[in-house]
């Protein structure tokens, strides 16, 4: 945290950070950075990028009530009472290269507005073995505009403007 502190002015995001109940089993712990990481974003006026692998819940729940604003769920898959939570506050949802490979992902960005929503790789993550790299971002793009029917140029646009709506 320390390190977070000394070097916020340096990025446009305080993050990745959040819950992971699945890998890290100490959750006071988890709950402590988490908190002070969300004070310092906000304290800094920037943005916040969150993990919440098998924490969905819980962590909009204290996102909500610290009054986080800046928000990016990474790699957000939940239902849909969840999801209208965290839209309701004015997050933003990054879709990754799940979207490419499993059918409950498409069924969920069908639900995410475009106006909450943001692309990622989440490279060197693995999908089918295959190590994910940057340049899938424009096969995730492609897969989103086909869900949502539009044209890639016009996903281009809408995320640019979310992107600089978070980011400044």
């Amino acid at each position: 945290l320390k390190f977070v502190e000394r070097n916020a002015d340096k990025c446009i995001a305080i993050g990745e950070t959040g819950l992971d109940f699945i890998v890290n089993k100490n959750i006071e712990s988890q709950k402590k950075a988490f908190l002070a990481q969300i004070e310092l974003a906000k304290e800094q006026d920037k943005a916040i990028i969150v993990h919440s692998r098998g924490a969905r819940r819980e962590c909009v729940e204290i996102l909500e009530k610290m009054h986080a604003e800046k928000v990016l769920l990474h790699w957000f898959i939940s239902g849909e009472k969840l999801l209208k939570r965290a839209i309701d506050c004015d997050y933003f949802i990054s879709i990754g290269p799940s979207v490419l490979f499993a059918a409950h992902v498409e069924k969920f960005v069908e639900k995410v507005p475009l106006a909450n929503m943001l692309l990622e790789t989440d490279a060197p993550v693995s999908y089918n073995k295959k190590q994910a790299e940057p340049a899938w971002i424009l096969k995730v793009a492609e897969k989103v505009a086909e869900i949502k029917k539009i044209s890639l140029k016009e996903l281009e646009k809408i995320l640019e403007k979310n992107f600089r709506m978070l980011f400044k």
